[in-house]
């Protein structure tokens, strides 16, 4: 009778331990599983970060050499004569003038220096070729913005539509910041010092293009007695307004952070 009952003690035992480790699909009793300390912590996709696409912008310097550009028929180009002149799409560009073009057929670009090159890619299916646009600003057209006691200088080429593309120099850094929507894209002619990108610094020279996504802190620090001379991009525009308040500020006899 001991023994019948000992069995019976075991056989509940064996139960109760079944329920424990197995649980109850109806939620019922004790089969939850304790969270493990090294579990990572679950991650809603609603409020995980959107990675950041792409930049549409490329750029690139030509030198002493002719190039032949084609890409989408949707596309708009810069074309700015760095040094030198530089022939594109009938156009004769001087030392520091630009051209804005979208929807050209294949061309060539031809520079007895040094010339950029900039593409911006825009995705589109059309049921008809766009018209085909083009517009030329010439270096004595355009006033200088300056600021930082006369350090920093900025020349605003083509502010409509998208992207913005104009010129900018000087020998004072640019302290950190961000364009909270924007991508830059800066394209040195001249200069020599460092280039901070989301803290990893980069040696900048003649001929480095640099690229900076939306909302990423950056600085510049140049070389004792180098001046920056650089085309710059903003894709979708607006920080190139900032210059705008810097100048003015300038003028007024008011203090500005020389970004």
């Amino acid at each position: 009778m001991l023994w019948g009952n000992v069995g019976c003690m075991r056989q509940f035992a064996w139960l109760c331990l079944s329920a424990a480790l197995l649980g109850c699909p109806n939620g019922e009793g004790s089969g939850r599983t304790p969270e493990s300390a090294s579990s990572p912590p679950a991650t809603s996709a609603a409020t995980a970060a959107a990675p950041v696409p792409p930049s549409r912008v490329e750029a690139h310097f030509v030198d002493h050499a002719r190039e032949r550009v084609s890409a989408n028929i949707c596309d708009r180009f810069f074309v700015a004569s760095a040094r030198g002149r530089t022939t594109a799409l009938g156009e004769t560009l001087g030392e520091g003038d630009a051209l804005s073009a979208s929807s050209p057929d294949p061309f060539d670009v031809e520079t007895s220096d040094l010339a950029l090159i900039v593409v911006v890619h825009i995705a589109c299916v059309p049921k008809t070729r766009p018209a085909f646009l083009k517009s030329v600003v010439r270096r004595a057209d355009r006033s200088d913005l300056v600021w930082a006691g006369g350090a920093m200088k900025a020349r605003l080429y083509f502010e409509e539509g998208a992207p913005y593309f104009g010129a900018l120099e000087g020998t004072a850094p640019v302290a950190e910041h961000n364009h909270p929507t924007s991508w830059e894209v800066l394209s040195a002619i001249e200069g020599a010092g460092v280039f901070t990108v989301d803290g990893k610094p980069t040696r900048l020279g003649p001929r480095s293009v640099v690229t900076v996504p939306p909302a990423t802190k950056h600085s510049w620090q140049p070389d004792p007695g180098s001046k920056l001379v650089a085309f710059q991009v903003y894709d979708p525009p607006g920080p190139e307004q900032r210059f705008k308040g810097l100048a003015a500020a300038a003028a007024a006899g008011g203090t500005d952070a020389g970004k």
